[in-house]
């Protein structure tokens, strides 16, 4: 004798039975924990970053606030650890919060 089958819900023309996937865990990255250094800037950096960031937000063109977002972002990689990658976005937001 076969199993029973429990009866599900009751099936409608053209429907298709689903269900969702249930979240994987991500094995590969829960034991190891990602540690950074704290990045350190160089107070004159810093000034130079609030310096500029004075103009980027009087400035009216887009076209100007992204050379200045540029030019700060170029600053800003030099002094950040050797690979690491600093986005003109990054630069943007940056700004947008520190307003």
């Amino acid at each position: 004798m076969a199993p029973a089958i429990a009866p599900g819900p009751p099936r409608v023309a053209g429907a298709t039975s689903f269900r969702f996937a249930k979240p994987a865990f991500d094995i590969y990255l829960s034991g190891m924990p990602i540690i950074r250094k704290p990045l350190e800037i160089p107070p004159e950096v810093a000034r130079q970053f609030a310096d500029k960031m004075r103009p980027f937000h009087a400035e009216d063109s887009p076209l100007k606030r992204d050379e200045i977002a540029a030019d700060t972002a170029h600053l800003l990689l030099q002094h950040m650890p050797k690979g690491a990658k600093l986005r003109l976005a990054d630069v943007l937001e940056l700004f947008r919060l520190m307003r």
